[in-house]
């Protein structure tokens, strides 16, 4: 596990258009490939984080600007895989400078293009 000084924490709730919870996965894939942190390559880049029976996640992710991360800057891919739904796929930044403390919600996170 890395030091909370090189994580972020990614939150979401996800619930269906009637109000019933998903459930399944949302997988973050770095965009880069290797990704080094402290000299050491960071093997099986895919994180992923299953929904609770109210639907919500919580993922613990590197932080792509977090000090000793080569290269810096990348973002992610989020692959959202829910039960009886087709797969969804979008690319997020997570903000540089985000203190380690702070929680990130999934859906207000800028989407790269």
């Amino acid at each position: 596990m890395f030091p909370a000084s090189a994580t972020v924490t990614v939150v979401a709730v996800f619930v269906r258009p009637d109000g019933r919870p998903e459930s399944g996965w949302v997988y973050f894939e770095p965009t880069v490939s290797p990704v080094l942190y402290e000299d050491a390559t960071i093997v099986g880049n895919v994180s992923r984080a299953e929904l609770s029976e109210d639907g919500t996640m919580r993922a613990v992710l590197l932080d792509p600007t977090a000090s000793g991360v080569e290269p810096s800057g990348w973002h992610y891919k989020v692959t959202q895989a829910f039960l009886g739904c087709a797969t969804e796929s979008y690319t997020v930044s997570i903000p540089s400078g985000t203190p380690t403390d702070t929680r990130l919600n999934l859906g207000t996170l800028p989407r790269v293009v």
